[in-house]
């Protein structure tokens, strides 16, 4: 996981005493789209099955589909700032 960040470029990693992996994108313009599209992709699977399936089976998943395309939307218009200002916001909150 931690090699697949580092690879788009989201993570730097640093050696010896307090090492480790730092936050190396900008969190003004990284989406979550972005980062769950590194680990899978919404809605690929389901649109071959769409093709061989029945007329029920066919209609579930045009509704599948559009609830991913909405889930695609949602997260592509959230920036890792805008969600670490939402964690930050609950947690002042409690």
């Amino acid at each position: 996981m931690l090699r697949r960040l580092r690879r788009a470029g989201l993570l730097r990693a640093a050696r010896g005493a307090g090492g480790g992996y730092r936050f190396a994108g900008n969190a003004k313009r990284v989406t979550l789209m972005e980062v769950i599209e590194l680990f899978e992709r919404i809605g690929a699977a389901r649109q071959n099955a769409a093709a061989r399936g029945r007329d029920k089976e066919k209609a579930l998943e045009a509704v599948l589909a559009e609830i991913d395309e909405l889930a695609k939307a949602t997260f592509g218009s959230i920036t890792l700032e805008t969600m670490l200002k939402q964690v930050a916001r609950r947690a002042a909150s409690r």
